[in-house]
Order: C-alpha cells, then structure tokens, then sequence
C-alpha cells in the first residue's frame, strides 16, 4: 500500500510539473503573439500612411495633368 501511495505521489509531482511547464510555455506564446499582433498592427499603419500619401501625390499629380489641357 505505503508504495502505490509513493508511486502516486511522485506521478503527482511529474504532473504537476508537466502543467507548471505547459503554463509557463503557453505563456510564452500568448505574449509573442501580443508582441506580433502590435508589430503587424504598427506594420499595416505605416503602411495605410504610405499608400494615403502616395494616393495624395497621384491625385495631385492628376489633376496637374488634367488643368495643364484646359
């Protein structure tokens, strides 16, 4: 009986183990995918700014083109 206990306990502690290193890489994961999505988000800012002021640019562009043939 005394060696099923000692059994037990210590497939308690391999466990509990086990869970404190699946909390502790999922963890991990959940804070590199917060990093990323910030990334991606400042990423597609920047990038909705370009393409604004490169429209802006066009658009100026276009209508220098259009008034120059009146």
């Amino acid at each position: 009986m005394e060696s099923l206990i000692a059994q037990l306990e210590e497939e308690k502690a391999t466990l509990e183990k086990k869970v404190s290193d699946l909390k502790r890489s999922c963890e991990m994961i959940e804070k590199r995918a917060a990093e990323q999505k910030v990334a991606d988000e400042k990423n597609h800012g920047e990038e909705i700014n370009f393409l604004k002021r490169t429209n802006q640019q066009l658009k100026a562009q276009l209508e220098g083109i259009i008034s120059q043939k009146k």
